[in-house]
C-alpha cells in the first residue's frame, strides 16, 4: 500500500513536469520573431483571395472584372421601388400594369385585390442583352392606414436606407378623383421621401462619406439634361409657350442655372408622380382642373419629380369622348399651354401609360446616371393628360394663382406654394358644397387620420357619433351623469399621482 502511494505521488509529479514544459514551449512559439530592422514578419495568407496573391482564383477574379469594364457593367446593386400614396388611390393597379403590362396585369379583367401593409414584389431585366445575366428590382408596395405609412417610412432600414438610397425610386400616386386631397396628400409623401433621404445623408456625411453630394449633383445634371433636349426641340419646333398675362416666353426653362431652384431643391432620388383617375377627373370644370395641375406641377417641379396623368385601365374610349366633350364645352377663355396641335392629337390614354411604364423602367433598372432615350415634348394643358419629366417645366410656365383664386401671388418663395394650395382648396370646396347632400363629407381624407380605415364597418360608425355634439342639459340621465363624474375625478387624481411618482422619479436621478 505505501509502494502504491508512492508510485501515484511520482506520476502526479511527472505530470506536472510535462505540463510545465509543454506551456513553456507554447509561450515561446507564439512570440514574434524579432528582425534587426525591427520589423515583424506579415502572418501567412489564410485565403487565396489575400491581399498579394496571385493564383488561379485571383486569375479568375481579375478577367471577370476587365469582361464587365468592357461590356459597360459597372456592377450596379440591386435597385428598389417604392409605391406610395393613400387608400384606393391604384397603387396596386398601376403596379400591376407596369410589372405584367395588359389593361390589370393579369388579363382577366377582374379588379384587383387592395393592397394592405407592406407587400413585395420583384422585376428582372435583362443586362446589356445578356440572356444569362439580369437586374433585379425590389419593388414594395406601402398600403394602409396613415399610421402604418409613417411607421414604414421611419425605418431607415426598410425606407431609402444606406443601402438602397443610390438606386432607389419613389413612386407616388394621386388619386385624380378626390381632388380636394391631391395637393395634401402629395405634400404628405414628399415631406415623407425627403425626411428619409435627409437622415440616411446625415449618418453618411457622418462617417466622411461624399455620396450625398454626388447623388444630389447627379440629380441637377439629369435635370439640366432634360431641360437643355426640351429648349433645343422648343426652338426647333418654334413652340412659343404662353405665360398666365398671355405673352410668349421665350426664355430658358433651365430654373437651376437662373438661381430659381438650388441644391436643396434635389432630394438625390427619383421621384415619379402618377395622378391616377385621369378620366375620372375630366368631369369637373375645367378651371379646377387647371388650378389643379398648375399646384401638382409646381409640387413636382420644386421636388426634382416627374409628373404624369393616367387614366383608369381600361377606360380609354370613354376618357376620349369625355376629354372631347370638356374641350368643346370650355373653349371659352385662353388654352392654357398650348403646344403643337399634332403633339395634341397623338396623346391617348395608351401611349400616356406606355411612356410612364417607360420612363419608371428606366429610373430602376438605368438609374440617372444616363439620360432617359425616349424623352418627348411635354403637355402642360390641364385639358389633356398632362405629362412633365424632371427638367421639363419651370417656374415662370407655371406661374402664380390668379387673384380671384387665393388672393395672393407674385414670386418663386414658398408664398407662392401656399397661395397654389389656399387656392386648391377654395375651389374644390366651392365644388364640394355644390354636390348633393348625400354625397357631402362622406369620407375622411386619409391624410388627415385613420378613422375610415377599418373598412366602413361598425367601429367607425360608433366613433362618429361618439364624436357629434351633445347637449347634456337636453338629455340629461341622473345616474350616467353621476358615474361619469366619479370617473372623470377618478381619473384626474390618477394622473396627479403619476406625475407627481415621474416628479419623484427624476429628483431621485437627479
Amino acid at each position: 500500500r505505501r509502494l502504491h502511494r508512492a508510485r501515484r505521488r511520482a506520476l502526479a509529479r511527472s505530470c506536472r513536469r510535462r505540463l510545465r514544459f509543454a506551456a513553456r514551449l507554447s509561450a515561446m512559439s507564439s512570440r514574434p520573431e524579432t528582425r534587426p530592422g525591427g520589423a515583424s514578419p506579415a502572418p501567412p495568407p489564410t485565403t487565396p483571395f489575400a491581399p498579394g496573391q496571385e493564383n488561379i482564383w485571383t486569375d479568375v477574379l481579375a478577367r471577370n472584372k476587365a469582361d464587365a469594364k468592357a461590356r459597360g457593367d459597372v456592377g450596379r446593386p440591386d435597385a428598389a421601388l417604392f409605391v406610395l400614396g393613400a387608400t384606393g388611390s391604384g397603387k396596386t393597379t398601376l403596379l400591376r400594369r407596369i410589372l405584367y403590362g395588359g389593361v390589370d396585369g393579369r388579363g382577366d379583367g377582374a379588379p384587383p385585390k387592395p393592397g394592405e401593409g407592406m407587400e413585395y414584389h420583384y422585376a428582372r431585366r435583362a443586362r446589356g442583352g445578356e440572356s444569362d445575366r439580369k437586374d433585379v428590382a425590389h419593388v414594395w408596395e406601402i398600403s394602409g392606414t396613415k399610421a402604418f405609412a409613417e411607421a414604414i417610412c421611419s425605418k431607415e432600414s426598410v425606407f431609402f436606407g444606406a443601402r438602397q438610397v443610390t438606386t432607389a425610386t419613389a413612386l407616388i400616386c394621386i388619386d385624380l378623383s378626390k381632388p380636394s386631397e391631391a395637393v395634401p396628400t402629395l405634400e404628405y409623401f414628399l415631406t415623407r421621401v425627403r425626411l428619409a433621404v435627409d437622415r440616411t445623408f446625415d449618418k453618411l456625411r457622418k462617417r466622411g462619406s461624399r455620396l450625398p453630394e454626388q447623388l444630389v449633383n447627379r440629380h441637377k445634371k439629369q435635370f439640366k439634361a432634360a431641360a437643355a433636349i426640351t429648349k433645343s426641340s422648343a426652338r426647333e419646333a418654334s413652340a412659343n409657350y404662353l405665360s398666365d398675362d398671355g405673352t410668349h416666353d421665350s426664355t430658358s426653362l433651365d430654373d437651376l442655372s437662373a438661381g430659381i431652384l438650388t441644391s436643396e431643391h434635389f432630394s438625390g432620388v427619383q421621384i415619379v408622380v402618377a395622378c391616377t383617375k385621369a378620366d375620372l377627373h375630366r368631369r369637373e370644370d375645367a378651371e379646377p382642373r387647371r388650378v389643379l395641375s398648375r399646384a401638382l406641377r409646381r409640387l413636382a417641379h420644386f421636388n426634382g419629380a416627374s409628373l404624369f396623368y393616367i387614366d383608369c385601365s381600361g377606360s380609354s374610349s370613354s376618357s376620349s369622348s369625355v376629354s372631347s366633350h370638356t374641350r368643346s364645352s370650355s373653349s371659352v377663355g385662353r388654352r392654357d399651354d398650348v403646344r403643337g396641335a399634332d403633339s395634341l392629337n397623338d396623346e391617348s390614354p395608351s401611349r400616356q401609360f406606355a411612356f410612364l411604364r417607360s420612363f419608371v423602367n428606366h429610373c430602376v433598372f438605368v438609374g440617372a446616371d444616363k439620360p432617359f432615350p425616349k424623352i418627348s415634348p411635354p403637355c402642360f394643358d390641364h385639358l389633356q393628360n398632362v405629362r412633365v419629366v424632371l427638367g421639363q417645366d419651370g417656374a415662370n410656365l407655371i406661374g402664380a394663382p390668379r387673384a380671384g383664386d387665393s388672393g395672393k401671388g407674385g414670386g418663386y418663395d414658398t408664398d407662392v406654394a401656399s397661395a397654389w394650395r389656399t387656392a386648391c382648396a377654395k375651389v374644390f370646396s366651392v365644388s364640394s358644397a355644390a354636390a348633393p347632400l348625400g354625397e357631402k363629407n362622406k369620407e375622411r381624407a386619409w391624410v388627415d387620420g385613420d378613422d375610415d380605415d377599418d373598412g366602413g364597418g361598425g367601429d367607425s360608425e360608433l366613433r362618429n357619433v361618439a364624436k357629434l355634439p351633445f347637449d347634456a342639459q337636453r338629455y340629461a340621465e341622473p345616474e350616467v351623469d353621476l358615474t361619469r363624474a366619479r370617473k372623470t375625478e377618478e381619473l384626474e387624481a390618477f394622473k396627479k399621482q403619476q406625475q407627481m411618482l415621474l416628479r419623484q422619479g427624476q429628483a431621485a436621478v437627479r
